[in-house]
């Protein structure tokens, strides 16, 4: 014991660093010493080495609250490894694919392109012209619930207040009824993207580009838990009329409140324009980008903001920086020069396309959080997703002939890349997840794809162009060529992960998805879904039911699933049978050659 307690504090880290969750409370209670140099050294890298992104159930922030209670001696002790041992669960729920796959709300009868957003006690679903809410229920020991009952879920689909005046009538029913409109909308009004500003405010985008802020406000109905949301609109900011805004993205990384207020769309026409919700009567800032942008990301929280737009073509994706000299630069703008890009991102060797682009948070046990304004990942028309590093200066390209390309923009190719070797379609959407992993939605068949940053090899190959040879690849590695040869690239290169349908075996894409600590949300055309790693059944933050109906302008009522298809000799109106309703999902291995699939709870 007298050698223990001699050791100097950098010793007893690398020692606390192999240290489990058990040995850590065990050795708070030798003595005061012992419990002291716990508190201060081992739970914070207990701490690093499992964080995880919670949004909608969190046990314990990882922060501020995580410091205080760390002072708190033997309890704060308790709480802070219950949170350790919550975070070890899901990267071990990761790594054996063990997670609970549901459907959340009934299936829409009409299919549309939805969006959505993820807040810690709501999600939100863009479908068609109206927006459907899930409150996200807790428990006691992580909050209360939305509406003050334990384990209660709500779900209202909120009309979309239309600044040209049509009429909308709510149902006086109480908590749990819907409001529709009575008029037909129209398909400009249908939303392509949802943001939000906090304080229950978010932007709308629309096909017809209208931008609107709204207000969802709680009314109450007759007793204390009957509650009906109201969407009111409280302001309309200036966009080209009939012009479709393909994306909307905001910067939520800023820590600086101005910044949280900055929004960002891309238009069909190729203009990219910044807002400033705060100040609806003001124009954007605005600039070209020549042709259709697909994604764009708006990154304000680092030392150097930039906006990065995914197009199409032989380098679709390119950063673009912002202030003095800028892409919004107004003395650009009034010389009319035209906006060069600061970087382009490489990665395919053909024509491409870039869907999502999106960057890691903060609070994850993964290198690539340490400096996340930094990071993006994308997700590419070829089926790959891509990692690049913007601190990361050119590095060639794996682009036939872009050594000869003169243009003024920096090149930079991806530090890693993921892609699933059986699977030949598109990337739409991607998130990260987990303690460091990363989901991509395909475009076809429901498919999810699941990665783990950290299961990587470094391997010297060049990457073909045919999915074929990208399959005999994925099996036949290490692939160690000459070093002298001028197609050998260096690329940190993905082996492992599987891929899983998601729930109602839909032919759609995924067209979005949301992720954090433990669970992962996503949308297909006619369905909304969420994987979790870590509860089974109904947890805290969980839908609890399939049984609501989901009302909206052109959506008409679908019969609880469970209920009714027992009632009609087991088939719903979709042919989908009682047996189809199930919580988990089937998926395979990417690294097994047999393709055998699995199910994700057992």
């Amino acid at each position: 014991m007298a050698r223990w307690a001699s050791l100097p504090d950098d010793v007893l880290s690398i020692v606390y660093d192999g240290l489990e969750v058990e040995d850590v409370i065990k050795l708070t209670q030798l003595s005061k010493i012992d419990a002291a140099r716990v508190h201060n050294l081992a739970l914070p890298s207990l701490l690093r080495r499992t964080a995880c992104h919670h949004i909608t159930v969190d046990p314990r922030e990882t922060s501020h609250t995580t410091s205080a209670t760390i002072k708190d001696g033997h309890a704060g002790v308790l709480q802070v490894t219950r949170l350790v041992r919550h975070n070890r669960n899901i990267e071990e729920n990761f790594r054996r694919r063990r997670f609970l796959a549901r459907q959340v709300g009934n299936t829409w009868n009409r299919p549309c392109r939805p969006s959505i957003e993820l807040e810690p006690d709501r999600l939100l679903i863009a479908t068609g012209p109206s927006l459907t809410v899930h409150g996200l229920a807790k428990d006691d020991s992580y909050g209360e619930s939305v509406d003050g009952r334990k384990g209660v879920v709500s779900i209202e689909t909120v009309p979309i207040p239309l600044i040209r005046g049509r009429q909308v009538n709510s149902s006086q029913g109480g908590f749990g009824r819907f409001a529709q409109r009575t008029a037909v909308a129209s398909p400009l009004d249908d939303l392509t993207g949802v943001v939000s500003l906090g304080s229950d405010e978010y932007i709308l985008s629309t096909v017809g580009g209208k931008l609107q802020k709204v207000q969802l406000r709680s009314q109450q109905v007759h007793g204390p838990y009957q509650k009906r949301l109201q969407a009111v609109s409280t302001a309309l900011y200036p966009h080209t009329a009939n012009v479709p805004i393909e994306s909307l993205t905001s910067s939520r990384n800023s820590n600086d409140p101005q910044n949280k207020q900055r929004f960002l769309t891309a238009s069909h026409n190729g203009l990219i324009s910044l807002y400033n919700a705060a100040a609806p009567w003001s124009a954007p800032a605005t600039f070209s980008i020549g042709s259709r942008p697909w994604s764009s990301h708006l990154s304000l929280g680092g030392s150097q903001p930039y906006v990065v737009v995914g197009s199409s073509g032989l380098q679709p994706l390119h950063v673009y920086a912002m202030g003095e000299g800028g892409a919004f630069d107004s003395a650009n703008r009034r010389r009319n020069v035209s906006v060069t890009p600061a970087r382009s991102l490489l990665g395919a060797r053909i024509k491409s396309a870039v869907y999502d682009i999106v960057s890691p948070p903060t609070d994850m046990a993964n290198p690539f959080s340490n400096n996340p304004s930094s990071i993006l990942l994308s997700a590419w028309f070829d089926g790959r997703a891509r990692i690049h590093d913007l601190r990361v200066s050119g590095m060639g390209s794996l682009a036939s002939g872009a050594d000869k390309d003169d243009s003024a923009s920096m090149r930079t190719r991806p530090i890693m890349e993921m892609f699933d070797p059986w699977l030949q379609s598109s990337l739409y959407s991607c998130a990260w997840t987990g303690p460091g992993n990363i989901a991509t939605g395909s475009s076809r068949h429901g498919m999810v794809s699941l990665f783990d940053t950290r299961m990587l090899i470094e391997s010297r190959h060049s990457l073909s162009a045919t999915r074929a040879e990208n399959t005999r690849q994925a099996f036949d590695q290490p692939l160690l060529e000459d070093s002298t040869s001028t197609n050998v690239d260096m690329l940190r290169w993905h082996r492992g992960g599987y891929s899983a349908y998601s729930p109602g075996r839909p032919e759609s894409p995924v067209y979005s998805l949301k992720g954090e600590g433990g669970r992962l949300w996503g949308v297909t055309d006619r369905r909304a879904f969420v994987y979790t790693f870590d509860v089974e059944g109904d947890g805290p933050g969980l839908p609890q039911s399939r049984g609501w109906n989901i009302i909206g302008p052109g959506c008409e009522a679908s019969p609880p699933l469970t209920t009714w298809a027992r009632r009609n000799g087991g088939f719903s109106t979709r042919g989908e049978t009682v047996d189809d309703v199930k919580d988990y999902a089937a998926g395979y291995a990417m690294d097994d050659r047999q393709l055998r699939l699995f199910e994700s709870l057992r």
